[in-house]
């Protein structure tokens, strides 16, 4: 399910969330961005880390920028929740927004502990890979959208 405006006052039951990014943590992609579509299987071992906060009682929240990649908003939706379904990726919601959570799972992430030297090198690691592979930072259906 999509993250809503209706969905605002939406709680979870005991409070658990945990928000997990979809390319290059769940969906393996290992191409990048590449033609756009979700063209590969899912991250080894990311199905059954799922299954493991799910029975710990987490409402789980699959977040991904692909939702801005397309002028309908409900077909991305229909082509995500598919892939999901095809690989039976277990998930409660589906958004596009940074909802209160526990935690994020994210591949492009840096840790922040309050030292920015420390956040500055980490960021120079994980733009020094993103540059080192053949799509570079390509952001695809960036380039002509503006993010508000």
């Amino acid at each position: 399910m999509l993250l809503k405006d209706e969905d605002k006052i939406q709680r979870t039951q005991n409070g658990k969330r945990i928000c997990i990014d979809l390319d290059g943590v769940i969906h393996k992609y290992s191409k990048g961005y590449d033609d756009g579509t979700l063209y590969d299987i899912p991250t080894p071992g990311a199905i059954d880390f799922i299954n493991n906060l799910k029975e710990q009682g987490y409402t789980v929240y699959i977040f991904t920028a692909r939702l801005l990649d397309f002028k309908d908003f409900n077909l991305a939706l229909k082509q995500i929740e598919s892939w999901l379904e095809k690989y039976k990726v277990p998930y409660d919601h589906i958004t596009c927004l940074k909802v209160p959570a526990d935690a994020y799972i994210d591949d492009r992430a840096v840790h922040f502990d309050g030292d920015w030297k420390k956040a500055q090198k980490d960021l120079n690691k994980i733009l020094k890979d993103r540059f080192s592979e053949n799509n570079g930072l390509d952001w695809g259906y960036y380039h002509h959208k503006e993010v508000i």
